[in-house]
């Protein structure tokens, strides 16, 4: 049985700090401000060598963006190509209005997201592109004119050298391929439009 002199702590010393008193209207206010800031804002994902998260107004036209990817990813946005998939569709089909200032990223958004997919391009090359095809099969170059490329990667075609033979361009590199390896989902999918 021990004894000490010294008595127990005294609780009535203590310090007690007061909760900050916020009211109901006040919580209220944050949250309908925190939910228009979160409203107006889009988080928009989009896949490179890795892929990249940020969040963007809704008003953010699409060269806007373009640049923001570009800065995010250490890039010139004149090298790179932003693509989106449509409902329902295997194909990446370039942004459409990338130059023109009337499109934003709101066109794109569902439920406060968007996906893309940002290729790098030759910003030599301004062909025209005569339709898209998507890979079947991974193609590897079997020679310097070659185009190599992976499944399910989207293929610009070019021209058609004969009926075996294409000639397209994918993720910045121009080559030729066989036909067998690549499907046209789409015969409208895109039509005269350039290369950036």
């Amino acid at each position: 049985h021990l004894t000490s002199d010294t008595p127990p702590p005294s609780y009535i010393t203590a310090t007690h700090s007061e909760t900050p008193k916020c009211t109901a209207k006040a919580r209220e206010q944050h949250a309908s401000s925190a939910q228009r800031a979160e409203a107006d804002s889009v988080v928009v994902k989009v896949h490179y060598i890795y892929t990249v998260a940020l969040s963007v107004p809704l008003d953010t036209t699409y060269s806007e963006l373009k640049e923001r990817v570009a800065e995010k990813l250490d890039q010139p946005a004149s090298h790179l190509r932003l693509r989106r998939k449509h409902h329902g569709s295997c194909v990446l089909t370039p942004l459409d209005g990338e130059i023109e200032s009337a499109h934003t990223v709101q066109q794109l958004a569902e439920a406060g997201r968007a996906t893309l997919w940002c290729q790098k391009e030759d910003p030599l090359a301004s062909r025209t592109i005569l339709y898209q095809m998507v890979a079947l099969y991974d193609y590897d170059a079997q020679g310097p004119e070659d185009l190599e490329f992976s499944e399910g990667d989207t293929i610009d075609i070019l021209g058609e050298v004969n009926q075996e033979w294409l000639e397209g361009h994918c993720a910045g590199s121009i080559g030729i391929f066989p036909s067998c390896f690549a499907y046209r989902e789409n015969n409208n999918i895109t039509t005269s439009s350039e290369i950036v």
